[in-house]
């Protein structure tokens, strides 16, 4: 009987190896895939953090009481990213994620904005409304400006909607509410 004793604890001990072998390497497992996981987190955070300062720079030039414009600037980073701006929202890719290669940002904006078409007769909204004034869109067959602003404005939501605006960290983006004829409307133009 003694000798069975001794041969179950030799078994005991080996199950017991076995089973911390088993547990140490639960939690090394474990504390790489936490590691991966909130290493993706954090950077997902911080281009979650870029995409709501952008928001709220248009955000804040819309909620101005006159005409209006500020600048914005996407940071530079320690990290690639591209930004795409559409009408209705933003998207920002970073390219660096552990767990999956693109950790993707879609934000969608409270208020419609308008990036401004290489094929617009003006860069910004001075030029707008000198253009209007001047009685220039009747050039293109427009008889009068609201029907001109529409008209754009509607392309630049469906050309925008297919290809975004696509901006690079550092560039300059400048962002202006204008008030034509009582309505206001947000563009968006590179410098």
């Amino acid at each position: 009987m003694l000798k069975y004793k001794l041969r179950d604890r030799g078994d005991i001990s080996w199950l017991l190896a076995q089973l911390s072998l088993f547990l140490a390497t639960s939690f090394l497992m474990a504390s790489i895939a936490g590691f991966a996981f909130y290493n993706d987190w954090v950077k997902e955070a911080e281009i979650k953090n870029i995409a709501s300062n952008f928001a709220s720079a248009i955000y804040s030039v819309d909620l101005m009481s006159f005409s209006g414009n500020a600048t914005f600037k996407f940071p530079d980073k320690n990290f690639s990213y591209e930004v795409r701006v559409s009408t209705d929202y933003i998207k920002i890719i970073r390219n660096d994620g552990r767990l999956k290669k693109n950790i993707e940002i879609n934000k969608k904006f409270l208020i419609k904005i308008y990036p401004r078409c290489n094929e617009w007769e003006w860069k910004n909204g001075t030029d707008l409304e000198e253009f209007i004034e001047k009685e220039k869109y009747k050039d293109f067959g427009y008889n009068n400006p609201r029907d001109y602003l529409i008209e754009n404005f509607s392309k630049s939501v469906k050309f925008f909607s297919y290809e975004p605006l696509k901006i690079y960290p550092g560039e300059e983006i400048f962002i202006e509410k204008i008030k034509i004829f009582g309505e206001e409307y947000v563009i968006l133009y590179k410098g």
